[in-house]
């Protein structure tokens, strides 16, 4: 009986173990991409540096700009986001949204990337476009 409650207890211990580093994991990443005290363009390169692509999106309700970020990989062990951050600024280059895991948000994608005519551009091509 002893032999029982201890093997349990290792596997309940080992369990809380697996669960803490995926719960830390979670929190570390959304503290990572989210953007807190960001609201323009300017604020976002400053925080996040460069992204890893923009597209300009033409809406039917104006034009926007989607940063697309970079995939965590200090430690994706912890996390394992299925698509990058993703950060909406409208043509004046203020934050409008963002999505911390935007492989996971079908319905955010396709309201923003697929719901227009986008088109690459640079991070030189917003800052001219937006007056910055």
């Amino acid at each position: 009986m002893k032999a029982a409650l201890k093997g349990l207890v290792k596997w309940v211990l080992l369990f809380g173990l697996l669960a803490a580093f995926v719960i830390g994991g979670e929190i570390r990443h959304n503290a990572r991409v989210r953007p807190d005290g960001v609201h323009s363009v300017a604020e976002h390169l400053q925080r996040f540096g460069p992204p890893a692509r923009i597209f300009r999106i033409q809406r039917a309700d104006g034009v926007f700009f989607y940063f697309a970020g970079h995939m965590d990989s200090d430690a994706p062990w912890l996390k394992l986001p299925s698509g990058p951050p993703a950060y909406i600024y409208d043509s004046r280059g203020r934050l409008v949204d963002w999505c911390g895991d935007s492989g996971d948000a079908d319905q955010w994608v396709s309201r923003w990337l697929h719901a227009g005519t986008k088109t690459d551009v640079s991070v030189e091509e917003v800052r001219r476009e937006i007056s910055e």
